[in-house]
């Protein structure tokens, strides 16, 4: 499979960066691939074009990761509404759809 694989890879000039590579199942293997000279390390999650997948492909650390990033921004907001800076309803309200509410 490994040599299939390599030929595609060839076949079509994809290129790998070695650093961004990992190998994910729904089972646990143990598997030691390499990829010129480099070994591919195993993982229980990855990322995909923003969307994080697991081996049992829920959603769960997809959640976890738009809810801890939307927490972080959240924070940064409740302090513009503090008593120090007291923005208007209105001023909360845009900055809440522009940098909140896209998670």
């Amino acid at each position: 499979m490994t040599a299939l694989l390599l030929s595609q890879i060839r076949q079509n000039t994809v290129e790998i960066q070695d650093s961004k590579n990992g190998l994910s199942a729904h089972q646990a293997l143990d598997l030691q691939l390499t990829y010129r000279g480099t070994q591919i390390a195993t993982c229980n999650s990855f990322k995909y074009l923003g969307v994080t997948f697991d081996r049992k492909l829920t959603w769960k650390p997809h959640t976890e990761d738009i809810t801890n990033r939307a927490m972080r921004r959240l924070s940064a907001l409740k302090l513009l509404d503090g008593t120090r800076w007291s923005c208007t309803g209105l001023t909360l309200l845009q900055t809440y759809h522009a940098f909140i509410r896209p998670f």
